[in-house]
């Protein structure tokens, strides 16, 4: 097990974090605890699911995305 904090700059983490304890759950142990005054992620599991939650916060947390119209 590992864990690993995760900065998140351009989204909630609030919004995020129910998004990712889904994915944990499909892939097994491990945790995920959003702490909103710093707007962090705070993941703990395997570490090949945490790296993959890692990239899926990466991805979402890209400055400058917007929805498509």
């Amino acid at each position: 097990m590992v864990t690993k904090v995760v900065p998140v700059r351009n989204v909630s983490v609030r919004e995020l974090a129910p998004i990712l304890r889904q994915m944990i759950d499909s892939a097994g142990s491990g945790n995920v605890v959003n702490y909103d005054p710093s707007n962090v992620i705070m993941l703990t599991g395997r570490a090949s699911v945490v790296e993959r939650l890692t990239e899926v916060i990466q991805r979402v947390d890209h400055a400058g995305i917007a929805p498509k119209r």
